[in-house]
């Protein structure tokens, strides 16, 4: 856990953005059972539809995403399974699922999705091996996946770790402050951010002149993973923290930022993730100062 009060907890984090249509539904699924299946030892605590008790998890809550989703009427549909039993902290051990149903609200394009985390001490090999399964399952839209600050399933736990939130980015660039509700709302027009994987769908791809021409102007530093319906940019061999106190080392993360710059989305700003960020989101462009 990384000091603070109350403590926060870093994981190696992924998430992934889906367009909320029929399809998706099915492709959540499978991806929440692939984490369930794989490490599911570790979860201990399962929660609902953001307003749920929490309860012990177990075969049902194994299956909860299957069967709730199979009914019709809801226009949200939220589940987070964790390996903790306290939701005031959170677990490096996480899977989080959030559907959003179309409705007069946020139209036909509101995001829907999903994020695991894993242990910091995960091998990359692993890491980068569980993401591609979930890649490959969803399909999505967008995503990240990197170190990443894990909240705890409380809202008010998490509101009070704000502030430490707030430290750990301006100390560490290259860690993911989540704010997944909200990007699921917000970044419908193009990404969030990038980090150590920065996961394109083709039609975000082609805003930037497609897939040959972003291996032109991407030095061989950067690993492309091609997949039929997605493109994954994965910045150097391992996940970086980039503390800003030491030496440089997300030159390779800043140089995917300054390439997708373009297809950054307008509609979210760091104030609607966290308070106290500031320009949190450019940190990583060519000439940005951070912390500001």
């Amino acid at each position: 856990m990384v000091g603070s009060n109350p403590p926060l907890t870093l994981g190696l984090y992924a998430a992934f953005y889906l367009t909320s249509r029929p399809e998706s539904e099915p492709r959540l699924v499978a991806a929440h059972e692939a984490y369930v299946t794989r490490y599911g030892q570790h979860l201990c605590m399962f929660l609902e539809d953001d307003t749920g008790k929490p309860r012990p998890f177990g075969k049902a809550e194994r299956d909860y995403p299957r069967r709730r989703l199979a009914k019709s009427g809801t226009s949200s549909v939220f589940w987070h399974a964790t390996g903790n039993t306290d939701p005031k902290f959170a677990s490096s051990w996480t899977v989080t699922g959030e559907v959003e149903r179309p409705d007069v609200e946020h139209g036909p394009d509101t995001l829907s999705g999903m994020w695991f985390s894993l242990h910091p001490d995960t091998a990359p090999a692993e890491f980068l091996e569980h993401a591609f399964t979930t890649v490959s399952l969803l399909d999505p839209y967008h995503g990240q996946a990197g170190y990443g600050v894990i909240e705890p399933p409380d809202i008010v736990a998490t509101q009070m770790a704000w502030p430490g939130i707030a430290a750990v980015a301006h100390r560490f660039a290259g860690v993911e402050v989540n704010g997944f509700s909200t990007t699921s709302v917000w970044a419908m027009d193009g990404i969030k951010s990038v980090n150590w994987l920065t996961i394109l769908s083709e039609e975000l791809v082609e805003r930037v002149g497609g897939r040959k021409s972003l291996r032109r102007k991407l030095s061989t530093d950067i690993v492309f993973h091609e997949l039929p319906k997605t493109l994954v940019l994965q910045a150097g061999p391992a996940p970086k923290m980039g503390d800003v106190n030491g030496v440089d080392e997300l030159q390779l993360y800043r140089e995917v930022a300054q390439t997708l710059k373009p297809i950054f989305s307008k509609t979210v700003n760091s104030a609607l993730l966290y308070p106290d960020l500031g320009e949190w989101r450019d940190r990583l462009f060519k000439g940005a100062k951070w912390p500001p």
